[in-house]
């Protein structure tokens, strides 16, 4: 869904993306997900992982990472550049882990959330 909700992501102090333009992904049993348009997103943060993951709905998935090479940023972001149909809309758009960022919507620090991802202990 598209949303005009102010989305921050970050890692520590390295600032991520900043959005008013997100689309909030919903899917079964997972976070919501918001991903930010990639004119939102601070590529100078981010380099280009090896990492590639496919989803059956989504489609084949590229991952990024911080550029400073800290191992808590591995993977920490990642995208559809050509998507099957039920990704189509996100399209152009990139998403970061909630469970391993800090998330801020319209001001509010969100709490990290666990999910079949990461459950509580693996961060």
């Amino acid at each position: 869904m598209p949303s005009s909700r102010h989305v921050v992501v970050s890692l520590g102090e390295v600032l991520l993306a900043d959005s008013s333009r997100a689309m909030a992904l919903t899917e079964t049993y997972l976070p919501l997900r918001w991903y930010v348009p990639r004119e939102d997103v601070q590529w100078d943060a981010l380099t280009p992982s090896t990492t590639t993951s496919d989803c059956a709905y989504k489609g084949h998935a590229r991952y990024w990472s911080l550029a400073s090479g800290d191992p808590a940023g591995a993977d920490i972001g990642w995208s559809y550049e050509n998507p099957l149909s039920d990704g189509e809309r996100v399209r152009g758009y990139v998403a970061f882990w909630c469970e391993r960022t800090d998330l801020t919507l319209d001001g509010v620090e969100m709490p990290r959330p666990e999910s079949l991802f990461f459950p509580r202990g693996r961060r």
